[in-house]
Order: structure tokens, then C-alpha cells, then sequence
């Protein structure tokens, strides 16, 4: 495998052109004639390299923590709308109630008078004074007498209470017929018994007797009449008999509940409940309105005016209380009412999700005044929310799942050449996920690298993201060689990264806050700190011209009698190679066909910290070649071309860190004896 490296290239030249001025030692037999020999001292000079120098012009290498060189590339963020639909769409509902039985005012009571003519119809000729008076009987009928603020009433309940007011001398009823006395309500119209009660004990002189009916079921009309039927079983009347006496009944109705009526009504209020159905998409534990308007039609059945108050409990207006829409309704009229929401705020009370948007309706009438009006229990007022879409602002609740795509990004990288061959120890795929919305979960992130030779690989990343509160939430997600595949992934060597995939929020069960404008963001970035596992190659550099003048070249031909060349290597990179010096008549032959090999020389790797991997101190080779006549012949062609050629033995799976500071210094001196014949 062949690799280039310009900071092994650098080096290597320096000490390939150190090399072949190394020292020699030649003999030369020629035609004895006066000689003498000079040493020359020909400082070849110095030539270093360092870390800094190979990253100057790599847009993607950089010094990292602890001085690591790392290859690094941050990426360009994408974002995503976390576009959750926030809009409820209220299909509407009727609110209305049947007001149902009335209950009216109890009437001043009726008093209905019996004579003592009437009763006893020949008391007028017995005489004045003490009389015993015998048993008998009547059968009596009162004229009608008007219900105040009544003409009729279909009566659910009601009682009517009878009181016998017993105004004679002598005891009435009996607990026999026929001295026993009944009273029966009727109606006059007809004749109807509506009601009747008895006296089924005698009711002594001045005293009063009371009984009660049921009126349940009955037609109540605005008149009524009695009847009285009975007796009385006679007895001494002390007294005698005044003209003035007689029988007295007075008639309450009490407590009528009605079901139709047609009367002076009352202050009347009742109240009724319901709820307007809201979408099972979101289950609402709290939400803010940015938007709509609640629209009601309220419509009055009623032969007189009311107010309604239509009460919603869990939407709350700004100033804290509770919607309340108070309409005011014309006896048999029509109202409507439209309320803005934006900023209300919806709350479910009880911590259980919201199915529906309850009400309550109360409706309250003063009445009909002194005129009268005709009810029926199955009058109604209709409330009517009308249909609407409101729009959410913020809603905390029970959030189904939704996915959404973010947009790719890419990235072109400059790969340096260097790692052309080499496999990365260690990477890391940083993800700095903001997540603008107060609901958890997923990012599924897609890298997608293509290499120069335009092969693709991936590398797949499902990770939980945290909810975010009152601001974004920041997850950061680092995918190292420990947990992913990312090390494998960069030492694809792609030189194009795109990153794709999906964000999914909520789930089933999943309580969160999201809001209108919702965003997420992802920021990435990829860092390898250069901890590489170098396998065995071989570095060819590019050959260069010796470049000798002739003088020296034939000096070194011809009176060269020894040199010495000492070249020191310092070397802080943390690996080591085998030079070979090959000298060749042009630049191909020089790296594949070469005349003149000299080597191999080592050169060691720098003193390696044992944990990280990287140099804490130089080591220093020194180096010393002498080349034979074959060596002077390649060396002294004119036009000829060297190379020198490293050989990485590899580092057998151990990982090897390059730090700035790292560096390779080159210093050669070359010492040579001339022969000078005279």
C-alpha cells in the first residue's frame, strides 16, 4: 500500500540528501606525484517539521483538548417545525332546557258560607230560648268563587287543605252517615268533583275541623265551588238559635306544582347542564386559546322574559373568572351573544383529560307581573353553540405521537491525504438537540457519507430527547467509538456528509406541553483526535533532483579520499520508520529501479506516554553513511534523481496520538579529506 505524507516527505528528503553526502573513504592509485590532503567542514544545515505546518492549510485539522491534533468538522444545523395541529374543531351543540313543572304562589283561601236556613230550614219557627233540636240531614251547594291569579292548571301536585269552621249550637257530623259530613271542591262549569274530604267525627259548637287532598293529576279550573253533604245528630241547644248561625268552609290550595297553567306566573328560575363534545385527537388537561370565539343562540319559548346565564366552568378569561354569557330574553324571543377567547385559559379540573367543553344554564323570570300568561312544563329555552374552530395556543395534555422530517443538511469535507489507508482509534458524533416544545421524544438522525471514489456508507442514531420547560431543552448525545460506529463511519474517509432523518414527539399515554411555533434544532459536529492504527506501508515521496555542480561532482569522483557524514534525527512524531536512500538516473528509476540502495536506517519513534498514546519527549537517532565507489558512480551521474523511501512497520492494533508540538528536526554536517596533487 502506497500513502503520501508530506510531513514523513519533508523529513525523509532532509535526511536522504544528508545521507548521500555521507562519508566515504576511497583509494586512489595514480602516477606518483607530490600530493596533499585537505578536510573540508560543509555544514549541510538543519530542516524541521512540525505539527503546526501540516495543518495550516487543512481546514478540518485542529489542535484539541490535551494538544491532540483532531480532525474536526461541525456541520450545518437543521431545524424542523414541530407543527402539532392545535386547532379544535367544536362541531357544536344545543345547550337547551325544558323549564319543566312550576311552582306557584299559594292563592289567598276561599270561603264558602252555609246559612242556618240552609242547614236546618225550619229553625225560623221554633221558638226563642233553650230547644232540643232532632237528628237530620242536608245536602248543600256554595256558589263558585274565583282562584286568585288563576283561569286553569294541569297540576302535578298540590293539597287541598278544607277547614269546617262549626258556628251552631249543637255538635255537626257524625261518625255515622248520614249525620257524617263530606266536602267535595267542584267545578262549577259542570259540576265535576274534584276533590272531597270528611268529618268522620262530630265537630262540637265554635269549634273547627281540618282535612287534607291530593290534587295530583287534577285540571284546576279558576273557579270552583263546594258542596257539603251531611248532618247532624242532634242534642239541646242551650242557647237557643240566633239567626247568624250556620255552617263555614274555607278552601287553600296549597303548594300547586303545575305542568300547564295559564295564570299570573311568578319569579320562576331553574337550571340545566350539558357539554359540547371536543376531539379525541388531544386529551386536554390544560390549554391557552390563542384564538376563536364562542358563538350562542339563545331562544325563549315563554309567554314572559328571561335571563339567562350561560355558564362554561372550564374556560377561564383573563381576569380569572369563568365564562359567563348573561343574555336577556324577550318573552318569546331570540338572543345571541359571540365572545372572543384568545388568552382564555381551558382547565381540566379534576386532572382527568377533557372530553367536552361543559355548561351550565341558569335561567331566572320575574314573572308575569299582574297579567297572566300560559305555561308548560315542556317550554324551553335553546341554547345553541354554534359550530367554531378555536385555536391553541399552548395546550398540556395527552399528546398523540407525530413525526417530522427534518431537512437534510451536507457537508463537503477537504479529507486530508493523509489518512488515506489509516483507521481512526477514536470519533465522536456530537448531537446538541434543541427541543422547543415540553414534549419528550425521539430523534432518529441518518449520516449518509460518500468517499472520493464515490462509495456510500451510513450510520443510524436513535436517541431520546429530553421535553423541553419554560424555555428550549438542550439534549447533547455523544456517539463515540465505545457506543457507535462512527470510528468505522469517519475512517470511510467520506468527503461528503449529509444528515437526514425524523423528530417524533408524544405517544400513547405521553402528558406534554407543546405550543404554536414549536421548534427543534440539531446542531452536529464530528471530532477524531488522530489516534490511529497505522498498518504496514510504504511512504514514496516524490524524487528530487542531486543537483551537484560539477566541481563537486568531480571532487567526489576523482580526489575524494574520505567523508563523514553525521546526521542527527530528532523525532517527537509517535511512530518510527526505515529509511532507505535509492539514487537513480531519473525520477522514476530512483523510486523503482534505483542504482545506488543505502539502508535501512531507523529512525525511532518519540518516548510514548503509556496511556494516551502520544510523545512526551524526543528521541534522537544519529546516523552515519559511508558509501562504496558504486554508490560515488549513482551519486556523481550527471542529472541523477534520489529518493528516499520510508517504510511504517505499522503500529500491530495499538493506536498512536499525534499532538501539536510534535515535530522532526533534521541537522547534517558533512566532514571531507580532499586529495590536492600539485
Amino acid at each position: 500500500m502506497t500513502h503520501r505524507f508530506p510531513f514523513l516527505r519533508a523529513a525523509v528528503g532532509l535526511a536522504g540528501a544528508a545521507l548521500l553526502l555521507g562519508g566515504c573513504q576511497i583509494e586512489v592509485n595514480e602516477p606518483a606525484m607530490p600530493t596533499f590532503s585537505t578536510r573540508l567542514a560543509v555544514p549541510l544545515g538543519s530542516q524541521e517539521l512540525t505539527v503546526d505546518e501540516i495543518i495550516e492549510d487543512q481546514d478540518f485539522l485542529a489542535a484539541g483538548a490535551d494538544s491532540v491534533l483532531a480532525f474536526s468538522i461541525e456541520g450545518d444545523p437543521t431545524e424542523v417545525s414541530l407543527d402539532v395541529d392545535l386547532s379544535v374543531n367544536l362541531d357544536g351543540a344545543d345547550a337547551g332546557t325544558a323549564i319543566g313543572a312550576i311552582r306557584l304562589d299559594d292563592a289567598p283561601p276561599l270561603g264558602f258560607g252555609f246559612s242556618l236556613e240552609e242547614i236546618y230550614p225550619g229553625a225560623s219557627s221554633l221558638p226563642a230560648g233553650p230547644v232540643v233540636l232532632p237528628a237530620f240531614d242536608f245536602e248543600l251547594e256554595a256558589d263558585g268563587a274565583a282562584i286568585e291569579d288563576l283561569q286553569s292548571a294541569e297540576l302535578e301536585s298540590g293539597t287541598l287543605r278544607l277547614t269546617l269552621y262549626n258556628e251552631l249550637p249543637i255538635a255537626m257530623s257524625g261518625t255515622e252517615a248520614p249525620a257524617r259530613i263530606s266536602v267535595a271542591l267542584i267545578d262549577p262549569a259542570d259540576g265535576t268533583v274534584l276533590a272531597s274530604v270528611e268529618f268522620a267525627e262530630p265537630v262540637a259548637p265554635g269549634a273547627a275541623a281540618t282535612a287534607t287532598a291530593d290534587l295530583a293529576g287534577l285540571t284546576l279550573p279558576g273557579t270552583v265551588a263546594v258542596s257539603l253533604t251531611g248532618g247532624s245528630d242532634g242534642g239541646f241547644a242551650s242557647s237557643g238559635l240566633a239567626p247568624d248561625d250556620g255552617l263555614a268552609v274555607e278552601v287553600a290550595l296549597e303548594e300547586l306544582v303545575v305542568t300547564a297553567a295559564t295564570a299570573v306566573i311568578g319569579a320562576q328560575s331553574f337550571t340545566e347542564s350539558g357539554g359540547v363534545p371536543l376531539p379525541d385527537d388531544l386529551g386536554i388537561l390544560a390549554a391557552r386559546l390563542g384564538g376563536g370565539s364562542l358563538d350562542v343562540s339563545l331562544r325563549n319559548d315563554l309567554e314572559v322574559p328571561c335571563t339567562a346565564t350561560l355558564t362554561f366552568p372550564e374556560i377561564v378569561l383573563s381576569g380569572g373568572a369563568p365564562l359567563a354569557l348573561v343574555l336577556d330574553l324577550p318573552a318569546g324571543g331570540v338572543s345571541t351573544a359571540s365572545t372572543d377567547l384568545t388568552d382564555a385559559v381551558v382547565t381540566a379540573g379534576d386532572g382527568t383529560p377533557l372530553t367536552e367543553l361543559g355548561w351550565e344554564i341558569d335561567v331566572s323570570t320575574p314573572g308575569s307581573g299582574d297579567g297572566y300568561a300560559t305555561v308548560q312544563a315542556t317550554d324551553r329555552i335553546e341554547a345553541q353553540v354554534l359550530p367554531s374552530t378555536l385555536t391553541l395556543a399552548e395546550v398540556t395534555g395527552l399528546i398523540p405521537e407525530e413525526t417530522f422530517v427534518l431537512d437534510p443538511v451536507s457537508e463537503s469535507i477537504d479529507m486530508p491525504e493523509e489518512l488515506e489507508g489509516l483507521t481512526l482509534a477514536a470519533a465522536a458524533l456530537t448531537l446538541t438537540v434543541s427541543n422547543g416544545t415540553g414534549v419528550g421524544g425521539r430523534l432518529a438522525a441518518v449520516l449518509i457519507g460518500e468517499n472520493a471514489a464515490g462509495a456510500v456508507t451510513t450510520m443510524t442514531a436513535d436517541v431520546e430527547i429530553a421535553p423541553g420547560g419554560d424555555g428550549a431543552a438542550e439534549t447533547v448525545i455523544v456517539l463515540d467509538e465505545t457506543n457507535s460506529a462512527i470510528a468505522e463511519f469517519l475512517s470511510f474517509l467520506p468527503v461528503r456528509v449529509d444528515l437526514t432523518g425524523q423528530v417524533s414527539i408524544g405517544g400513547d399515554g405521553v402528558v406534554g406541553t407543546v405550543r404554536a411555533g414549536d421548534r427543534a434544532s440539531i446542531d452536529w459536529r464530528l471530532d477524531a483526535p488522530l489516534r490511529l492504527i497505522m498498518a504496514e506501508s510504504v511512504v514514496e515521496p516524490e524524487p528530487e533532483p542531486l543537483d551537484l555542480d560539477e566541481d563537486l561532482r568531480t571532487d567526489l569522483r576523482e580526489h575524494l579520499v574520505q567523508a563523514e557524514l553525521t546526521a542527527l534525527v530528532s523525532n517527537r512524531f509517535p511512530f518510527g520508520a526505515e529509511l532507505f536512500l535509492q539514487v537513480g538516473p531519473d525520477s522514476t528509476s530512483a523510486l523503482h529501479a534505483p542504482e545506488s540502495t543505502v539502508g535501512p536506517l531507523w529512525v525511532d519513534a518519540g518516548v510514548l506516554d503509556p496511556v494516551g498514546g502520544w510523545t512526551v519527549a524526543p528521541t534522537e537517532s544519529p546516523v552515519t553513511v559511508a558509501l562504496d565507489a558504486d554508490d560515488i558512480r549513482a551519486i556523481t551521474a550527471e542529472g541523477a534523481y534520489f529518493a528516499v523511501v520510508a517504510r511504517l512497520p505499522g503500529t500491530d492494533g495499538a493506536a498512536i496520538t499525534v499532538r501539536v508540538g510534535d515535530r522532526l528536526d533534521v541537522r547534517a554536517a558533512l566532514s571531507a579529506e580532499i586529495l590536492v596533487q600539485e
